[in-house]
């Protein structure tokens, strides 16, 4: 199996570095147990090259390892190597460790990974990983770096969910910082044709030594999906959304939000050529720009999208919007169209490639004002 993969940078402002790439790699069974994988990859932003082996010790026993040569600049080098093992223990038991070894123009480091999926019942799994890691700087200094993660996946009937909790603890000179990570998901088939999901996602990062708050982020969400299976030729999705927002120092120039957002939109099929759709939206937040500190103000946005789409060929369709956006809060009001051509790529993929002729577009969470001009649309249908 030969591949190769190219890149190119379309647009950029600014000190922004092009980072056009292209990737020449190869896949190969060199006997009935050992495979190959070789890769090479140059671009804008320097060169890389790696080389692993898998070897099938067994039916339930894998054993792979890999090197990976990396260079930035002339200055700036990488060197990673990498073995580890997969392995079944019991019809429900598996198990992986992984050791990494790193040497970097400026430092260099090991870390080790183990970790184990386990199936309590036909319908649960439960996984866990340990990691840990030490880097030292050339220039003298440790980085110690530890995580944790459980998690449960259940799938039965018509319900499907899973849960995971992640714990990092970061400590060098000068530096410890704590954050925990909880990712949940939850799908519920209520009828053949309603659909019921919710998420709850969550992150905190605590600096030890100064004491303070480096980031939080919370985001929850309920959502439904109306297919009727009578009536294939409609489709109604709802959601509802809050979002809690403190970005980490780094990004310190973004404000802090907190929102709620609604939204409704639907599609019908008219015939085999055209379908038509709708959207509303309205989102209710309050933001402050000093970090972490300060008064909330309120503010507001509410979108209207209505589209037209028009099947051309058997694998080409063409999509018009036009779409409202409101601010009762700031007295604003911005409206524009959207085109776009898409390509059906066998049956479950879709790209497309368009144009937005005003400075938002349908997603009320994105706040950056900056949705002008071309877009790449990728749609999976299952």
């Amino acid at each position: 199996n030969i591949y190769l993969i190219g890149q190119s940078t379309l647009s950029k402002d600014g000190n922004y570095e092009s980072n056009d790439l292209v990737t020449l790699g190869t896949k190969a069974e060199l006997t009935d147990k050992i495979d190959l994988v070789a890769e090479f990859s140059t671009g804008d932003r320097g060169e890389a090259a790696t080389l692993g082996v898998d070897y099938r010790h067994s039916d339930s026993h894998t054993l792979y390892s890999n090197y990976t040569l990396s260079k930035e600049s002339k200055d700036t080098q990488r060197n990673l190597f990498t073995v580890g093992q997969r392995k079944t223990v019991t019809d429900r038991l598996s198990v992986f460790t992984e050791h990494q070894f790193t040497r970097e123009t400026l430092q260099y480091g090991v870390g080790n990974s183990l970790g184990v999926d386990y199936d309590l019942t036909d319908d649960l799994v439960f996984n866990a990983s340990l990691q840990t890691a030490k880097l030292e700087q050339k220039a003298g200094g440790t980085t110690d770096r530890n995580a944790f993660s459980v998690g449960l996946q259940y799938d039965k009937d018509k319900t499907t969910a899973s849960s995971r909790i992640e714990y990092r603890h970061d400590k060098g000179d000068g530096i410890e910082t704590e954050q925990w990570v909880s990712t949940n998901r939850l799908n519920y088939r209520l009828s053949p044709s309603l659909r019921l999901q919710g998420k709850l996602n969550y992150s905190e990062t605590v600096d030890n030594i100064g004491n303070t708050r480096d980031a939080k982020f919370i985001e929850t969400g309920l959502g439904f999906a109306l297919r009727p299976i009578k009536n294939d030729r409609l489709n109604i999705l709802g959601r509802l959304t809050y979002l809690y927002d403190l970005q980490p120092l780094s990004q310190s120039n973004n404000v802090d939000e907190k929102a709620v957002t609604v939204s409704l939109e639907g599609h019908y099929q008219l015939n085999q050529k055209w379908s038509v759709g709708g959207k509303l939206a309205h989102k209710m937040s309050e933001i402050r720009n000093d970090r972490d500190a300060g008064n909330w103000e309120k503010n507001d946005a509410t979108l209207a999208a209505v589209s037209a789409r028009y099947h051309l060929t058997k694998n080409w369709d063409a999509m018009a919007q036009y779409h409202w956006m409101n601010s009762d809060q700031s007295q604003d009001m911005q409206h524009g169209a959207m085109l776009s051509v898409d390509r059906h790529i066998g049956k479950n993929l879709k790209l497309g490639i368009g144009y937005n002729f005003t400075e938002f577009d349908d997603d009320l969470g994105n706040n950056d004002g900056d949705a002008k001009g071309w877009f790449i649309n990728l749609v999976g249908k299952f």
